[in-house]
C-alpha cells in the first residue's frame, strides 16, 4: 500500500475513533490492517500511537502469512 494511502486511511482511523470516544460507546475494533509489525517503520508507529490514544493496541504479535520473498 502506498504510503499516502496509508497516511488517508490513519486519518480517517483517527476521525472515527474520535467520533466513537465522544459518544462514549462501547466499542473494538476488529479487521486486517496491512502494516508489518515485524518491522519498525513510520507507518507501524504511527498506527500503534493512534491505537494508545484511545486505550487500544493490537493483539497479533506473530506473522500471518509467510511469503517466498
Amino acid at each position: 500500500m502506498p504510503t499516502g494511502d496509508f497516511n488517508q486511511f490513519i486519518k480517517n482511523l483517527g476521525d472515527a475513533l474520535k467520533h466513537l470516544y465522544k459518544s462514549k460507546a462501547d466499542f473494538f475494533n476488529c479487521g486486517d490492517i496491512t502494516t508489518d509489525y515485524l518491522v519498525e517503520s513510520n507507518l507501524k508507529k504511527q498506527l500503534v500511537s493512534l491505537l494508545a490514544a484511545y486505550n487500544m493496541s493490537h493483539t497479533v504479535n506473530s506473522e500471518t502469512r509467510i511469503q517466498n520473498n
